[in-house]
Formats: structure tokens, C-alpha cells, sequence
């Protein structure tokens, strides 16, 4: 998948914009539903520099964790 292939070149190196991808691979993460290794790419695309745009879809993911809990809670 998208994550993936953005995985390896990463781990390639010699990417100019790292952060960006870092956000890109957080951000396909959270699409494919694996909020973990979402959250974890969106923290490490915030300290290499894409801090606005992580801390933005770090807010996304509590507020979509908060919502599902209170779904749960209403309905468990």
C-alpha cells in the first residue's frame, strides 16, 4: 500500500521534505484505520518540522477517538 512504498523510501533516505511524508504516511494510515501507526508518524512528521499540518490531524484522530467512545458508551 501507500504507507508502505512511503515506508521504504524513508528508510532509503534522501528525501528533501521528510516531515511531509512522514505526514503523508500518518495520514494514510488513518485512512486505512490504524490510528496507532497514524498517531505515531503524525508525532515524528510534527518534530521533523510539519508541525501545523500534524498537530491538526493529531486533533482529528482525539476527536474521532473521543466521538467513538461516546458512541460506545451510548450504545453499550
Amino acid at each position: 500500500d501507500a504507507a508502505e512504498a512511503l515506508k521504504t523510501a524513508v528508510a532509503k533516505g534522501g528525501i528533501d521534505d521528510l516531515a511531509h511524508v512522514e505526514l503523508l504516511i500518518g495520514i494514510n494510515f488513518y485512512n486505512a484505520g490504524r490510528t496507532k501507526e497514524a498517531r505515531a508518524w503524525l508525532e515524528r512528521a510534527r518534530a521533523e518540522g510539519a508541525a501545523d499540518a500534524a498537530s491538526d490531524w493529531l486533533k482529528h484522530l482525539d476527536d474521532d477517538a473521543r466521538a467513538r467512545a461516546s458512541e460506545t458508551t451510548q450504545t453499550g
